[in-house]
Parts: structure tokens; C-alpha cells; sequence
């Protein structure tokens, strides 16, 4: 008996040590899954707001400027003092105005993002990069493009923060954007010429449009790479959770 007791006896002190250490786990992993979870709701949560300040300063801009150009295309007609060939220029300056503040409100909020139309709004930015001597080539061979507007939103922007960035940081003036779908998830794949390597171009995810690009690829559980063939810079995503 004395023997059959002390080899349970182990057993018996090593079972609520098991217990503990299972509880102590499933502690940390709920409190790790809470903060994950936590984190997921603050990153949406500011970029929702985010997207509510572009609309909102998109929509005071329009509201605004159009207030503005009435007044001075009236004050303009009913001037005795201005000569007609100077109305004429002054409106003429006035239209050229009021299509900068159209552009600049379509690069703050595209329309086409209510619907979640990605490609549509890709077209509008190209349309409009190409008023400053830039060229943006799109190929589409997506049958469907329309999705949930949050995800368009994330979508939109991360390949608007991605092209305006080739621009502003190498010598560029042409880009060619590619999208598919493959194994039900879209893909994007930018490319452009770089003579070397390393170009002088990096993705420095310390600054802020960066930084930004990233929070949205992990809400939409998105995915970056960059790789270098033959003089060609090729940056590719892959959107999942649409």
C-alpha cells in the first residue's frame, strides 16, 4: 500500500500544475486575441475617420468654390468698368479654376468608391495624372470589379499612395498597372523602368503615407512584394477579405 501511494502521489501533485499551466495559456491567448482584436478595431476606426475627412473637405471645398465663382462670375458680367476682352479672359480664368477644384476634389474622394467601383476611380486618377505630363497605363482583366465600399476604398487608396509615390520618387513618367483575379482574390501588379536594381525609390515604411499603405493591407488581409527583372521595377499586391 505504502509503495502503491507513493507512485500515485507524484501523479496527483503534477495534475493541478498541468491544469494551471493550461489556464495560464489560455489566458495569454485570450488576452493576445483581445488585443489583436482591440488594435483591428482602433486601425479601422481611423481610417473610417479618415475617409469621413476627405469626404467632408471634398464636399466644403465643391460647396465653397462654388459659391465663390458664382459671385465673381456676377460681379464680373454686371462691371460697366471691365472691357468685354477682359470679362472674356476673367472667365475663362474662372472655368480653368473651377476644373483644378473638380480635379482636386476627385483625388480626395472619387465618386466611383459609393459603389465600390475600383477600376473606374483607377481610370479618373489616370485621367488626371495625365493633365501633368504623367502616364498612367491600366489593363484590366477582371470580369467583375464591383466589391463592398470599404474594401474599394482600401483598395483605391493603397494603389493611389503606390503610383503617386513612383512619380514623386524616381524619374519616371509612365506606368503600366495590371490587375487580375486568381484563386478568387484580386491582384495588382505595378510596374516601371529602372536602370538599376536598387533604385533610388525604397519603401520607407517610417513615413506616413507609408505607414498608412500598410495599415490598410493588413485590414483587408492584403499583401505587398517588390522584385527587379531586367530593368523592370515590378511592386505587386494580393487583396484578400473582400
Amino acid at each position: 500500500m505504502a509503495g502503491n501511494y507513493l507512485n500515485i502521489n507524484p501523479l496527483l501533485f503534477s495534475i493541478p500544475i498541468m491544469l494551471f499551466i493550461v489556464v495560464f495559456v489560455l489566458l495569454l491567448y485570450y488576452t493576445y486575441a483581445r488585443s489583436v482584436k482591440l488594435q483591428h478595431q482602433l486601425r479601422n476606426r481611423y481610417l473610417t475617420n479618415l475617409e469621413e475627412e476627405r469626404k467632408r473637405i471634398s464636399r466644403e471645398l465643391h460647396d465653397t468654390m462654388s459659391v465663390f465663382s458664382i459671385s465673381f462670375k456676377n460681379y464680373i458680367h454686371q462691371h460697366q468698368a471691365i472691357a468685354a476682352s477682359e470679362k472674356e479672359a476673367w472667365q475663362e480664368q474662372i472655368i480653368n479654376f473651377e476644373k483644378n477644384i473638380q480635379d482636386i476634389n476627385e483625388l480626395l474622394y472619387p465618386i466611383e468608391l459609393k459603389h465600390g467601383n475600383v477600376y473606374s476611380a483607377l481610370e479618373r486618377l489616370s485621367m488626371l495624372l495625365s493633365k501633368s505630363g504623367k502616364t498612367l497605363r491600366l489593363h484590366n482583366q477582371c470580369t467583375n470589379f464591383q466589391m463592398p465600399p470599404q474594401s474599394a476604398i482600401h483598395i483605391y487608396r493603397i494603389l493611389q499612395e503606390s503610383v503617386v509615390n513612383v512619380f514623386k520618387h524616381t524619374e519616371n513618367k509612365e506606368l503600366i498597372l495590371n490587375l487580375f483575379e486568381e484563386e478568387q482574390q484580386l491582384h495588382a501588379v505595378l510596374s516601371y523602368a529602372s536602370l538599376e536594381k536598387k533604385t533610388s525609390y525604397t519603401l520607407d515604411k517610417a513615413r506616413r503615407g507609408q505607414h498608412i499603405l500598410e495599415e490598410r493591407l493588413l485590414i483587408i488581409n492584403g499583401s505587398r512584394s517588390r522584385s527587379w527583372e531586367e530593368g523592370i521595377v515590378f511592386e505587386k499586391f494580393k487583396f484578400g477579405n473582400l
